[in-house]
């Protein structure tokens, strides 16, 4: 477990994939390195524990605005009883606009589409126009989730409108995920 999650630092820390530049990126050794990378949630009233994975930025901005913000994450539900898990990705897109997106499906390489589900919108403020958030997510399936291991995944995320943006997750994020969600 201790390669995938200094794969996933050396990642996020744009190094080259390999155990020995993963030593210098900076790690608070006052906290369990897992509780840095992934963030886990869970309680006694839940029947799922949620393990999300850090953010990673558009691969291709090339038609999204100037200003606009998109970040990306994968998000590991595993079923208390039954060890079983359900992995979404998600991405919270912020922009200025007259109106909603809609960013309602996804297309994987070869024309694949999913439809996305909404998490949530919101309305941050309008003048002349507004400032919108949207959160939508597409569950993979055990498929998607298997090649994903092994080549990574990417995704371009597809609005109604005009602001599409394509997102490339490594395979190593998805293994220290995996590996991650099921030692806990």
């Amino acid at each position: 477990m201790i390669t995938a999650v200094l794969r996933l630092l050396c990642f996020l820390a744009a190094a080259v994939v390999t155990t020995d530049s993963c030593y210098s990126a900076p790690i608070d050794t006052t906290r369990p390195i897992n509780d840095q990378i992934v963030q886990a949630k869970t309680s006694e009233f839940d029947s799922a524990s949620v393990f999300s994975g850090p953010t990673v930025e558009p691969t291709s901005r090339e038609h999204l605005v100037d200003g606009d913000s998109a970040k990306t994450s994968v998000r590991v539900l595993r079923d208390k009883k039954s060890l079983q898990t359900t992995w979404y990705v998600v991405s919270d897109i912020a922009y200025f606009d007259n109106s909603w997106r809609r960013y309602s499906s996804v297309n994987f390489p070869g024309g694949r589409q999913v439809q996305t589900f909404k998490i949530n919108s919101t309305v941050l403020q309008c003048r002349r126009g507004c400032n919108y958030l949207e959160s939508v997510a597409v569950e993979l399936t055990a498929a998607d989730v298997k090649a994903a291991k092994t080549d990574g995944l990417r995704m371009r995320w597809n609005p109604t409108l005009v602001g599409q943006f394509e997102t490339s997750i490594p395979a190593a994020y998805f293994e220290a995920m995996e590996q991650i969600a099921a030692a806990r």
